[in-house]
Formats: structure tokens, sequence, C-alpha cells
């Protein structure tokens, strides 16, 4: 039982994500599909940057709701133009894509 312990830890803590968080990986799996790259530490960073320390609760929100249309409402070309732009400032710019991306 103690061996399982450290698996089954780790494993909890991976499903303990936020809206935010699982947009980062929603959309480095999107950019994936469109051909681009978004590499394993950007989206290690973006998660980090969104955790629920780092949002504020409108924020989180936002994710929330931007995170079931991303693709709906995000087509490759925006993605691209979203990597491309270099807002790299802070978790709250990350955090308004959900908010920002609304009626496309």
């Amino acid at each position: 039982m103690r061996r399982l312990f450290p698996l089954v830890a780790v494993l909890a803590l991976a499903a303990c994500k936020n809206d935010c968080q699982k947009l980062c990986d929603e959309m480095a799996d999107y950019a994936e599909e469109c051909g681009q790259e978004w590499d394993r530490e950007a989206v290690k960073e973006c998660r980090a940057d969104q955790a629920n320390r780092n949002v504020a609760k409108e924020s989180r929100e936002a994710c929330a709701s931007a995170l079931p249309s991303l693709r709906e409402e995000w087509t490759c070309e925006d993605l691209q133009g979203y990597f491309a732009g270099g807002d790299d400032d802070g978790a709250e710019s990350d955090a308004d894509v959900g908010a920002d991306s609304g009626g496309r």
C-alpha cells in the first residue's frame, strides 16, 4: 500500500487543475493540431501562471466559459496571432484570453 501512495498522490494532483490551467493544455493541444508548437516548458509556465493563487476569481470564471468553446471561437490563425504576439507579461493577460475571445 505504501508503494501506491506516491502514485495516487501524483494522479490526484494532476487532476486538480483549475479551468485556466486546463485552458493552457487545451490551447497547446489545439496549437499542435494547427501545426504550431508550444513547447512543454511554455505549457508548464502557463499552468504555473494560472495557479489559483495567481488568478482572480473573475479570470477563472472567464476561463471556465472559454474552455468548452475554444475550438469554435478560435481559428488556427487566431492561435498563430496569439503565439506570435508575445503577450507574455503575466498571468492576468493569459487568463483574459477567454474574456477577449467572445464574439469571434
